[in-house]
């Protein structure tokens, strides 16, 4: 029969945290020695002293003041970080927003650089005006044939 604890002692992460019905946060110690006595088939019971309970609220506090002191990171991953295996469909994904950052980058220079072009001549305002009114005179003779 395999022990539960020996079995939980090999994961890197001591630490696993599950939100249950309510609200509530368990938070198991993977690694406490009350552990090693069960099987692999037992149920945990949420009085065992591997088991620490807290309210949605505590938990969030606790995750603020962690990541406040810097004792937390992002739970997203960064650009270049490992997280195994994502599927092609992930990273195609992946590919596809960096590709967006990238051309949203170009026009945003792009529009900063229209930004910063000469200011418009008269005979430029003149046409363009023209041009409106063009284009809402044939608007309203649409308008007029469809009724």
């Amino acid at each position: 029969m395999v022990q539960l604890g020996s079995a939980l002692k090999q994961r890197e992460q001591q630490y696993v945290a599950s939100r249950v019905e309510g609200g509530a946060w368990k938070i198991l110690d993977t690694w406490h020695p009350s552990l090693s006595t069960l099987s692999v088939d037992d149920d945990i019971p949420d009085d065992s002293p591997a088991v620490t309970v807290v309210s949605e609220g505590a938990f969030i506090a606790l995750v603020k003041e962690a990541t406040v002191r810097g004792m937390v990171r992002s739970g997203r991953p960064g650009p270049g970080e490992d997280v195994g295996y994502k599927g092609e469909e992930a990273n195609n994904l992946e590919e596809r927003l960096l590709q967006a950052r990238e051309e949203l980058t170009t026009l945003n220079l792009e529009n900063t650089k229209l930004k910063e072009r000469e200011p418009e001549t008269e005979s430029f305002r003149f046409k363009h005006l023209t041009l409106e009114a063009l284009m809402r005179l044939a608007l309203s003779t649409d308008i007029k044939d469809l009724s």
